[in-house]
């Protein structure tokens, strides 16, 4: 009986024991319920802050995109106002970039006017030899002696002018005091054909330059009995200003009436002018003999515009026109 009882006694407390464990398990429970609560709670206000944070990501989307497309449209609008601002300056630039071209070429037109009048009374005298101690006036005055039969020149002043060379003499440039002088010297230049020497007007350097590329077009018209005629850097067949290897095939039988009349009047223009300038020179003094002989001579050598030689001249002064020229003319006559 105690025995049993013992048992029962026993059996109690384990039967408490587990009642125990199972409170603490319950409370345990309850805990763990109370704190999955407190998580569900704080999910729920995570979830809703996070779907004010999914709406607020939205609406910066929008008004991303809203600020894109007015950005799009302020570069759109800007390279808009870029091209027409280039534009206009574009137009602007070339506006003035063409009118200083014109100023340029208008001064380059003036410049080489001025050089050409400058060189008017000059002559260019090639193939005279060349001493150190040389008095170059007088060598030149007697080359016209001993060669043209000329004397009694003035001159403003004469002397050599380039590099000096070894294998030949340099050129001498001459200015001369009276055009008739000028004229008479130049009117007698043919009789150095088949010479070392040579005599030839003086212009500046881009007139020689474009005189050169007319040379050979000038030798083959007179060949053809066409009548050319230079007058500066600018060539005249038949009265009609040469333009072009088309402008000769054309002018072939036609005489200056048929051509049109802008180009006749600027001729006849240019060949006034020179007449004017010619007048205006300072003559030799009037009665001399030497100057008499010296105008004598010189009309009957341009009587027909040509020499005996086949040298075409002037129609106008009678001065025959030189076919070569020295490439050392270009420099500026030293006044």
């Amino acid at each position: 009986m105690v025995h049993f009882m013992t048992r029962i006694e026993n059996r109690l407390k384990h039967i408490e024991e587990q009642v125990n464990k199972i409170d603490k398990v319950q409370h345990d429970l309850t805990l763990l319920l109370s704190r999955v609560r407190d998580i569900e709670d704080k999910f729920g206000a995570l979830s809703c802050q996070t779907r004010d944070l999914e709406h607020s990501a939205e609406a910066i989307g929008q008004m991303f995109d809203s600020v894109k497309a007015q950005t799009d449209r302020h570069e759109s609008d800007i390279s808009v106002l870029k091209s027409q601002a280039n534009r206009s300056d574009s137009v602007a630039l070339s506006v003035e970039l063409e009118k200083a071209y014109e100023e340029r070429h208008e001064l380059r037109s003036i410049v080489t006017d001025l050089q050409c009048r400058s060189m008017k009374a000059n002559l260019v005298f090639n193939g005279l030899s060349e001493n150190v101690r040389e008095d170059t006036e007088a060598l030149v005055r007697s080359f016209l002696y001993n060669e043209l039969d000329i004397q009694d020149v003035e001159f403003g002043n004469v002397h050599r002018f380039g590099k000096r060379k070894q294998d030949r003499p340099r050129p001498i440039v001459a200015r001369f005091l009276y055009q008739s002088q000028h004229s008479l010297v130049l009117s007698r230049s043919y009789l150095l054909r088949g010479t070392r020497y040579g005599v030839n007007e003086q212009f500046p350097s881009a007139v020689e330059e474009i005189r050169k590329k007319l040379y050979p077009v000038a030798k083959r018209l007179r060949r053809l009995n066409h009548k050319v005629k230079f007058v500066r850097d600018k060539m005249y067949v038949d009265g009609v200003l040469y333009t072009g290897e088309e402008s000769v095939e054309t002018t072939q039988g036609f005489s200056t009436a048929d051509q049109p009349m802008s180009t006749r009047t600027h001729y006849s223009d240019r060949r006034d002018a020179k007449r004017r300038r010619q007048s205006s020179t300072p003559l030799s003094p009037a009665g001399s003999p030497a100057s008499t002989s010296r105008q004598d001579n010189s009309v009957k050598s341009g009587k027909d515009g040509h020499n005996q030689t086949g040298t075409t001249r002037c129609q106008t002064t009678g001065v025959p026109i030189s076919e070569q020229t020295s490439d050392e003319t270009h420099v500026k006559s030293a006044d």
